[in-house]
């Protein structure tokens, strides 16, 4: 099973460093090696927001009640061939799966409607990304482009 880190960024922070997605995968790898440092705590405070541990639980077990397994901050889930493993912090989700698909499958529609900026961190190097927000009509309405021409 691979293991992948979730981090909430900050709307500002997400717009910014959206196409330069290396320079923040290279702070956050950097952070996580050098806790220590208060610069660097004082930089990841600033840019993440927290995750609500209540709400994801409260919308993985409406959605898989039957597959659903809580430990403290530990949650298991296992549906339809896919599995997934997570333990949920203040300021991070670390997770395990077999395969991406099934963190697309069980967990990423769930966060996508709840947070619309997120960054993955795979234990691979260079392995990370952004998950796509998903985008109501309206939104797709507003960034909709019409051109015409003579």
């Amino acid at each position: 099973m691979s293991k992948y880190t979730i981090i909430r960024v900050k709307e500002e922070i997400a717009r910014h460093y959206f196409q330069k997605s290396d320079i923040l995968y290279r702070f956050l790898v950097t952070y996580k090696y050098n806790l220590n440092i208060g610069y660097l705590n004082r930089q990841y405070s600033y840019i993440t927001r927290p995750f609500s541990f209540k709400e994801i639980l409260y919308r993985l077990e409406n959605m898989y009640t039957d597959d659903f397994i809580k430990k403290g901050n530990h949650i298991e889930i296992e549906t339809e061939g896919y599995c997934i493993e997570l333990h949920v912090q203040p300021k991070q989700i670390e997770f395990c799966c077999a395969t991406m698909q099934d963190a697309e499958t069980i967990l990423f529609p769930i966060l996508r409607q709840m947070y619309p900026y997120l960054f993955v961190i795979s234990e691979n190097p260079m392995n990370y990304g952004w998950i796509s927000p998903i985008l109501n009509k309206a939104q797709q309405k507003e960034k909709q482009v019409l051109y015409s021409f003579p």
